[in-house]
């Protein structure tokens, strides 16, 4: 299975993305825009894996033991990675200490078990569109929007021809506290 840890968006949030996403539509020419439902916000990408309890078991624990404060997810703008094959334009997120503290966290407690391999820094984006070429987009005004994390979710992607299709294979929820 390929799996990844992410975040996934309550309808309020993704709402609010499908409208920045159809603003960057009217300025895009040529990309592939990510499905709305597909959208979702990455911690952890781990590859293919048949190991997701075992996995599961590390974001419970780490959660539980290295957790010290709420996450918010509150949107910075519009972002952009080259790439040859076309651009991936992405929604960057404000600062947040807490996020990049559990992603780092995690990603240590995963590498120390060989899931995956050190990583370097994390750029936490919500990809919007691929293979995006020449179009300018990131003077696009965006609406503030934000969104109190409550869980984060094991991950499984498979390609089914038209797409990619995601599917939660377990919720993690946060503890009580900061949900």
């Amino acid at each position: 299975m390929r799996l990844f840890i992410a975040i996934n968006f309550d309808d309020t949030f993704r709402n609010g993305l499908a409208e920045i996403q159809k603003s960057l539509k009217s300025r895009i020419a040529s990309g592939r825009f990510t499905r709305i439902k597909n959208l979702h916000l990455t911690l952890v990408f781990i590859g293919e894996s048949e190991s997701a309890k075992d996995i599961a078991v590390i974001c419970k624990e780490t959660m539980k033991s290295e957790m010290k404060s709420p996450v918010w997810l509150c949107i910075d703008g519009i972002g952009r990675f080259k790439k040859d094959e076309g651009d991936i334009v992405w929604v960057g997120l404000d600062d947040n200490p807490t996020l990049g503290w559990y992603v780092d966290k995690l990603r240590e407690k995963l590498a120390e078990k060989g899931y995956i391999k050190k990583s370097k820094g994390y750029t936490p984006h919500i990809t919007m569109a691929r293979k995006v070429k020449g179009q300018r987009c990131e003077d696009l005004r965006i609406p503030p929007l934000e969104m109190k994390v409550s869980s984060v979710s094991l991950m499984k992607s498979e390609n089914h021809g038209n797409g990619q299709v995601y599917t939660e294979i377990e919720k993690i929820n946060l503890p009580n506290r900061f949900r």
